[in-house]
């Protein structure tokens, strides 16, 4: 999986995907990332130990993420 650095990151909106759940660096930290199109909004899940449940990424806080990439899940799961 290759990491993609998010270019504007007062527009990284723009820049992620919204059809597709992701791995995401915000704020340094690696998380599972889905977008919500009723919300407009992105939606972050942690690991535990760094915090448990899932967090709504507010618009002015989107600039925190620095990177993504697409999962690939393997043909024989």
């Amino acid at each position: 999986m290759d990491w993609i650095k998010i270019k504007n990151k007062n527009n990284a909106i723009a820049e992620l995907p919204k059809d597709k759940v992701f791995l995401a660096l915000w704020k340094g930290t690696i998380c599972i990332t889905e977008f919500y199109e009723e919300e407009r909004a992105f939606y972050i899940c942690m690991m535990p130990a760094q915090m448990s449940g899932i967090m709504r990424v507010d618009q002015e806080r989107e600039g925190k993420f620095t990177h993504w990439c697409e999962l690939n899940i393997p043909e024989d799961y």
